[in-house]
């Protein structure tokens, strides 16, 4: 639970209407899977929960709140993030993985599970 965030937004009549998932690591919330439905739209419920995200990172003395990578064709994602006063800065993405459990995994079995994916190196 420390290292994530699951928000809902529900209406009135308790049926739901945006959630986000926010993964927490160091100082920063990263902003992750936003999901919004029609009547979730009409009410920009997912500004409200990027706004309670923000509250809880102030709160927890958290110092960063990571949007995520934006591609230069996302011109309305670039347009929404700057909304929350957002800069600009150069993105990365990190993967975590097991090394000792990956090179005891048969090179076979890995193409054919994650044929669109480069997993490790076969040399």
């Amino acid at each position: 639970p420390h290292r994530f965030q699951l928000l809902i937004a529900k209406e009135q009549s308790g049926e739901i209407i945006a959630g986000l998932l926010n993964f927490i690591t160091n100082k920063t919330i990263e902003y992750w899977t936003p999901v919004v439905t029609t009547q979730g739209q009409k009410y920009n419920a997912i500004y409200g929960l990027i706004h309670s995200s923000m509250l809880y990172m102030i709160r927890e003395k958290l110092e960063f709140f990571n949007f995520g990578g934006t591609w230069p064709s996302q011109e309305s994602l670039a347009r929404f993030k700057k909304r929350f006063g957002s800069e600009e800065k150069e993105y990365s993405y990190y993967t975590w993985y097991n090394k000792d459990f990956l090179s005891k995994i048969d090179n076979d079995l890995i193409l054919n599970e994650w044929p669109f994916y480069y997993i490790k190196n076969f040399d």
